[in-house]
């Protein structure tokens, strides 16, 4: 079948924060006195602030979701990665483009709206939308079942191993991006069906699907 419709991650895949969240967990890390190390808790970016709460504080989850905010909020907002603005659009000249997101719809659109990109996707799925977040595959079945396309008629683009398995557990082909949360070595290891190294990749595969 040919592609219709491309699913994007946000953080670590088109947005730049990675370095902020790095200085909020560390900072939370020393307010709370968290035994997990940053090597570690990077392979949890992706996922809802209060499942990472789930992983590194299960004793008092509200109060790591409550310190990691308030760290976080005391950031600048790091930019997107160069060229997603311009892969975006021009991806979207020729099909369907989709967020999907483990960030509430609040802070993607205001996130967005920071960045300079405000409603660039035509459809949005964040995490207050579904009740189970990736690794489960219920965010990216939501797009399937918004647009009514079939698995092989979309493709995932994201950093992470949660995107990844997310997307294969929907049954749908994903670009891994090496220039995220995860090194490259680690991406494949999750055997992604496409591996990318620059947006540049990642448009001549989604026009190779296309059949463009």
């Amino acid at each position: 079948m040919m592609l219709k419709v491309v699913l994007f991650d946000w953080d670590g895949t088109c947005h730049n924060s990675l370095n902020n969240i790095r200085v909020a967990y560390l900072e939370t890390k020393d307010i709370l006195g968290l035994s997990c190390e940053w090597e570690e808790f990077r392979h949890y970016i992706g996922i809802p602030t209060v499942v990472q709460g789930q992983l590194v504080y299960p004793q008092n989850v509200k109060e790591f979701v409550d310190v990691y905010h308030d760290c976080y909020k005391k950031l600048v907002e790091g930019p997107l990665f160069p060229g997603t603005k311009e892969a975006l659009k021009a991806i979207k000249e020729i099909l369907i483009i989709s967020l999907v997101t483990s960030k509430t719809h609040n802070s993607a659109v205001n996130c967005m709206a920071e960045m300079g990109i405000p409603g660039i996707f035509d459809h949005m799925i964040c995490g207050d939308d579904v009740k189970h977040s990736k690794p489960h595959p219920e965010s990216v079945l939501k797009g399937l079942e918004y647009y009514k396309i079939k698995p092989n008629e979309a493709v995932y683009v994201g950093d992470s191993a949660h995107d990844i398995k997310a997307s294969k557990g929907a049954g749908v082909p994903v670009i891994g991006v090496t220039w995220g949360a995860l090194h490259r070595d680690e991406i494949e290891a999750e055997k992604p069906d496409y591996v990318a190294d620059t947006w540049e990749e990642v448009i001549e595969i989604c026009k190779r699907l296309k059949g463009k």
